[in-house]
């Protein structure tokens, strides 16, 4: 069953399509959380003005945000039921939106002051989180993943429940490092040391690059962006098959929509 949302803005149609596979994961245990180790990250400001030019609309309260919020609660309502934590956004090519979406999504979750979100900007080939968010020159979660320098020294945090760490630049890493044990092992330390409620990651186009295939394995689940006017149906077919094969596919957004051609509708 795949539905969609007639919604404003650029991001101006919502698919509710889900599949989701069996998974056989453990479930984890309950932890305490860290507050200081929170705390201590470095603390970012929002410019409102840049948010605004970049489309960035998630953090409002207001009715802009509001088809983030209806995604943000259906994305909740399934991975706290299946125990999930980490939700890669990807999309066949570049130009789809899957960043933006990535950011209002990150923007709509930090508005649940009783949970933690981490967003991370794992597209090393064309990083623009950083860039959109006006955070600046500084370490680089490329130099996180070589373990060179720790999380803690990259990421800011945004108000009490958002945290972003990306680079400022493209990094030229091998194509074996987001395959190796060292990707892995940054997540799980991140994860384990700061707790997030929801790990949302920001990867490379499915069709471009291969890195994807190497990110799937580390993460619980994925959501596909899609441009509605330049993405053919066999490149969403074909992501669509290749995400299923590597992670459970929560579902697709259906990205510059224009309004009259995205009536509601159940297929």
């Amino acid at each position: 069953m795949a539905q969609s949302l007639r919604i404003n803005h650029d991001i101006s149609s919502l698919d509710g399509y889900v599949s989701i596979q069996n998974d056989h994961r453990h479930l984890r245990e309950p932890v305490t959380l860290r507050q200081d180790r929170w705390d201590a990250l470095a603390p970012g400001e929002l410019n409102m003005n840049l948010l605004a030019q970049n489309r960035i609309i998630g953090q409002s309260r207001g009715p802009e945000s509001l088809h983030f919020d209806v995604l943000r609660t259906r994305i909740f309502a399934e991975i706290s039921k299946q125990n999930w934590t980490k939700l890669a956004i990807v999309s066949p090519t570049h130009g789809c939106g899957k960043t933006n979406v990535a950011l209002n999504l990150a923007m709509s979750f930090s508005k649940q002051s009783d949970s933690r979100t981490i967003l991370l900007d794992l597209d090393f080939q064309a990083p623009a989180i950083s860039r959109l968010m006006g955070m600046g020159n500084g370490p680089a979660l490329s130099s996180c993943l070589l373990a060179q320098e720790e999380f803690g020294h990259i990421a800011k945090r945004f108000g009490t429940s958002l945290a972003v760490a990306g680079d400022e630049h493209p990094a030229d890493l091998q194509s074996d490092l987001l395959c190796s044990q060292k990707l892995s092992d940054a997540l799980a330390t991140i994860e384990h040391v700061y707790q997030p409620g929801l790990m949302l990651v920001d990867t490379p186009p499915m069709l471009q690059f291969h890195d994807i295939a190497d990110i799937t394995p580390h993460i619980d689940c994925a959501l596909l962006v899609i441009d509605a006017q330049s993405t053919a149906a066999r490149e969403v077919d074909l992501c669509e098959r290749d995400l299923a094969r590597q992670t459970n596919v929560l579902g697709i957004v259906l990205n510059k929509c224009h309004e009259s051609e995205c009536e509601y509708q159940v297929l």
